[in-house]
C-alpha cells in the first residue's frame, strides 16, 4: 500500500510538472511580438529598410526634436515612417495625451494646473483643462489629443504605433483597437508580464545593463527589445544571437550614418531617430548646428 501510494503521489507530481511546463511554453510564446518581429526580420533580409526607424517622439520637424505633435507626426508619416513612436500621458479622468510629461505640458500651454501652490501637492490633471491647450510651441504645433491618435492610426493601416511612457495597459487595450500594430514599451520585467496579462500583444521590453535582462531575453521568449545605443555597443556580442533568433531590437536614439550602418541589420533592427532620412538612407540636418546627426 505505502508503494502504491509513492507510486501514485510520483505520477501526480509528474503530471503537475507537465501542466505546468505546458503552461509555460503557451504563456512565453503568446503576445510576445512574434508576429511583428518576423515582418520586421523579413524586411531587412529583403534589404528594405521601411521598418527600421522609429519615428522618434512623433519625429523631428523643422529641426526640433520631442514635439509629440500632430505636425511631427504628419510630418514623418509624409517621409515614409512606418513606426512612430509617442510619450503618451492619462490625466485622472482616463483621457490619453501625446507630450513627455505634464510639467512640460503646463509650461508649453503656459497653464498653471499641475501643482497646487496652497496646498503644496500635485492637482488632480483633468483632460477639460488642457484640451484647450491646441497649439504648443509657440503657438507653431498642435497637441496630440486621443481622438486624434486613434484617427490617424485607423486611417493609416500601414503605420505601427509605439507608446513611450504610458503604463496602462489596460486602458490602452480598450481604446486602441489596432492591437495588431501597436508596441507598447515596458520598462521591467514585471510591466512586461503584466502587458501579456491585459492583452497587449507587442510588449517591448527595455534592456538594461545587467545579466538578468540576457535570462530574462531567453526565458520568457521576448522578441521585441528596446536599448540604448551605449548598451549596444556594449551587448554586441549577444545581440546579434538575439536578432538571428528574429528578436526585433531598436537602439534609441540614433541619427548617425556610422552608428546606423555599423549595427542595423547586423545586430539590431533598427533605431529610433530624429532626423533621418529613410529613402536616402542619411540624416536630414547635417548643416545644423549644433550636430544632431550623432548617436545618442
Amino acid at each position: 500500500m505505502i508503494l502504491f501510494g509513492r507510486l501514485a503521489q510520483n505520477r501526480i507530481f509528474k503530471i503537475i510538472i507537465l501542466v505546468i511546463f505546458i503552461f509555460y511554453i503557451i504563456f512565453i510564446n503568446v503576445n510576445n511580438g512574434q508576429k511583428i518581429s518576423n515582418t520586421f526580420y523579413k524586411n531587412i533580409k529583403n534589404a528594405d529598410y521601411s521598418t527600421s526607424f522609429i519615428a522618434h517622439a512623433g519625429g523631428g520637424i523643422d529641426g526640433n526634436a520631442y514635439t509629440n505633435s500632430l505636425e511631427a507626426v504628419n510630418n514623418s508619416i509624409n517621409n515614409f515612417y512606418k513606426l512612430i513612436e509617442l510619450d503618451l500621458l492619462v490625466t485622472d479622468d482616463d483621457k490619453i495625451v501625446a507630450q513627455h510629461d505634464f510639467r512640460i505640458l503646463e509650461h508649453i500651454c503656459k497653464k498653471n494646473f499641475f501643482y497646487d501652490t496652497e496646498k503644496k501637492n500635485r492637482k488632480k490633471i483633468l483632460f477639460n483643462e488642457i484640451k484647450n491647450c491646441n497649439k504648443i510651441f509657440d503657438n507653431k504645433y498642435t497637441l496630440l489629443k486621443e481622438d486624434q491618435i486613434i484617427e490617424i492610426f485607423e486611417n493609416n493601416k500601414n503605420l505601427i504605433l509605439v507608446t513611450d511612457k504610458i503604463d496602462d495597459f489596460k486602458l490602452l487595450y480598450k481604446r486602441f483597437k489596432f492591437q495588431d500594430r501597436l508596441i507598447v514599451e515596458v520598462f521591467t520585467i514585471k510591466d512586461y508580464l503584466k502587458a501579456k496579462l491585459y492583452g497587449v500583444k507587442n510588449p517591448m521590453l527595455l534592456f538594461t545593463d545587467g545579466r538578468r535582462n540576457i535570462l530574462y531575453s531567453i526565458f520568457f521568449n521576448i522578441k521585441l527589445i528596446s536599448i540604448s545605443t551605449a548598451n549596444t555597443k556594449k551587448y554586441d556580442g549577444f545581440l546579434k544571437f538575439l536578432y538571428r533568433n528574429k528578436v526585433s531590437i531598436f537602439s534609441f536614439s540614433s541619427n548617425s550614418l556610422e552608428f546606423n550602418q555599423k549595427y542595423i541589420g547586423k545586430s539590431i533592427t533598427g533605431v529610433y531617430a530624429d532626423f533621418w532620412d529613410i529613402k536616402n538612407f542619411s540624416c536630414n540636418e547635417k548643416k545644423r548646428k549644433p550636430n544632431v546627426c550623432i548617436s545618442y
